[in-house]
């Protein structure tokens, strides 16, 4: 019987109509066409659409008979999970097909640091909501000494400079990240409790140079891990930590041929210093000699040996 008996109004619908609509208007036949034209289409978003009205098609046809059995309902309830799924699908696309407006800076940031790391323009965005955009006149202290960092950053515009102990360390310009250490560091440390690391970069200080004006975007250690951490930012999880990756893997090389040179050039400066060195010394010991075979400096004058006539022959 349907449900709610009599209460029910296809129940009257089909007291009134015999052979019931879904012979007569051919509901039966809505599933198999809308899925023969959704399959092909080369349109998600169409696809999507028609299935669904294949389902709504199968609902209709199982629940307007006049007699509706237990298989009729399982067949019910089961299209309707799958039309719950496509709804749900359309949502997303429809979502994802929204227009995105980005500024000029962002445009130019998405071009040259995320986009040839596979960054979707909706992940960029993601990311770029959670962090805070913040400027620094120059000469600005952003990170004193003895401070352990607590935020990603990202220059913008402008140049950072890293002190340790009071030298000049590193320069980081529009286009790269600071803190990929510390962070990498804080997310191994809420995987793994049980192991405590100590904070990095305790003597380091960050200022901004006397260039300009530096903008920087930062993004908190305990928002950005929360946020990497959701299902829903799987993708954007793990490129993010490649690019983090990537960047700090380049520091590393950088800094590497930046000792190599050094070391080169001061190899070849003493080389230079003893090569200067070495006709001093020889003449310094040239003059020791020439003062221990002649006292007083002065040397009797050499005699130069005579010449011997060519012999003459008379006749």
């Amino acid at each position: 019987q349907l449900p709610c008996g009599s209460l029910n109004p296809v129940y009257w619908f089909w007291r009134l109509k015999l052979n019931g609509p879904y012979t007569r208007y051919y509901i039966n036949h809505i599933n198999p066409w809308a899925k023969i034209i959704a399959f092909s289409s080369k349109n998600m978003l169409t696809l999507q659409a028609l299935a669904l009205l294949g389902q709504v098609g199968q609902i209709a046809d199982k629940s307007l008979r006049p007699v509706c059995t237990e298989e009729h309902m399982w067949s019910i309830r089961y299209y309707s999970i799958f039309a719950f799924i496509h709804i749900r699908r359309i949502i997303q696309i429809l979502a994802n097909n929204k227009t995105i407006e980005l500024t000029t800076e962002e445009m130019e940031l998405y071009a040259s640091v995320f986009q040839g790391n596979q960054f979707t323009p909706r992940q960029f965005i993601s990311l770029r909501k959670l962090a805070r955009k913040k400027h620094a006149r120059p000469h600005a202290l952003i990170k004193p000494p003895s401070v352990p960092l607590q935020s990603l950053l990202l220059v913008v515009s402008g140049t950072l400079e890293v002190e340790v102990r009071g030298h000049v360390t590193n320069h980081i310009s529009a286009g790269s990240f600071l803190g990929e250490v510390e962070f990498l560091q804080m997310e191994e440390q809420l995987s793994g409790p049980d192991a405590p690391v100590e904070p990095m970069g305790r003597d380091m200080s960050i200022r901004a140079t006397d260039n300009g004006t530096v903008t920087y975007l930062a993004w908190g250690f305990d928002e950005l891990a929360t946020f990497l951490r959701q299902p829903k930012s799987k993708q954007t999880s793990v490129r993010f930590e490649a690019l983090l990756a990537k960047q700090l893997a380049n520091k590393l090389l950088e800094t590497d041929m930046k000792m190599s040179s050094r070391q080169s050039s001061s190899g070849r400066a003493s080389t230079k210093a003893s090569n200067a060195a070495t006709p001093a010394t020889q003449t310094a010991t040239s003059f020791k000699a020439q003062s221990q075979v002649c006292p007083n400096n002065v040397c009797p004058k050499e005699t130069e040996p005579k010449k011997e006539g060519k012999k003459g022959y008379f006749w």
